[in-house]
């Protein structure tokens, strides 16, 4: 079954994100803001008014599900990652699924290794097929029938790959180490985050990156909620492409200095594409 899935072919290509700035966006905020936990959320765009905010991608134990709603700018909690009886926390080599109706959770599988921190990918919103980058000490890719539940070996990295971002284009997936954050929006990727702190790379916008020509842009964005110049993302916010809105929303996010301290975001905030497109 899952060997004629993956039969499709995958490029890999890990992507180094070395650029000069260009034009300048800026971050309009919103009245609302994450509450408790906001330094890494995984977010689910349903495509139409409503993005779901999933916690469990940093510390073990939180099990939140947020709702935002796109017309209002409020958000509010949704339900807990749960069984039907009772709270499952969610461990790391498991996958679950979430029904938004019924606000329930059912465990599709587990693997046999920790996914905690590995890039995903999946060809598109419809797709029953997850592909998983860097499980067993970060050089496998592994792909997941959601439907199923029945796992594969796919590929052996080049390299290994310990957290970071994917974006699937067509046949190929983009693979941008670090603890940063994509979004795709029918023509470029927009990276943000993923740098060290001692690195020489600007952390005060996001990268737009050219899966056709594979040039990288860097485009500063203003009003970034970074205390100073010296900051950067140790996990950057969510980021969610709304494509009627030519928006990238962003919620949370953890900042990091180089005196080693850590700063947690809870802003909602979102960038305006359509000066640049």
């Amino acid at each position: 079954m899952l060997a004629n899935i993956y039969s499709i072919g995958i490029l890999i290509l890990l992507v180094s994100l070395n650029a000069s700035s260009a034009h300048t966006l800026t971050a309009v905020y919103l009245n609302s803001k994450l509450p408790g936990f906001g330094a890494c959320k995984l977010p689910y765009y349903d495509g139409y008014d409503s993005i779901y905010l999933f916690d469990g991608c940093r510390l073990r134990g939180e099990s939140d599900v947020l709702l935002f709603t796109i017309s209002t700018g409020t958000i509010v909690f949704f339900a807990e990652l749960m069984g039907k009886v009772e709270k499952i926390p969610v461990r790391e080599h498991e996958i679950f699924k979430f029904d938004t109706v019924t606000k329930l959770s059912t465990l599709v599988t587990e693997l046999p290794n920790s996914i905690l921190y590995t890039p995903t990918a999946s060809h598109n919103e419809s797709s029953s097929v997850a592909y998983i980058f860097g499980p067993s000490y970060g050089y496998q890719m592994v792909g997941v029938d959601l439907l199923s539940g029945a796992s594969s070996h796919v590929a052996t990295l080049p390299i290994s790959v310990f957290g970071g971002t994917a974006s699937c284009v067509g046949s190929k997936v983009y693979i941008f180490e670090g603890s940063n954050v994509s979004v795709y929006d029918g023509r470029y990727i927009y990276v943000m985050g993923g740098h060290s702190l001692w690195e020489e790379k600007r952390a005060d916008g996001i990268y737009r990156f050219d899966p056709v020509t594979y040039e990288v842009e860097f485009i500063p964005v203003m009003k970034l909620p970074l205390v100073s110049e010296t900051g950067s993302y140790l996990v950057a916010p969510a980021m969610v492409h709304v494509p009627s809105l030519s928006k990238i929303y962003f919620f949370g996010g953890l900042e990091s200095h180089r005196n080693l301290t850590d700063i947690e975001r809870f802003e909602i905030f979102y960038v305006d594409l359509s000066p640049r497109e």
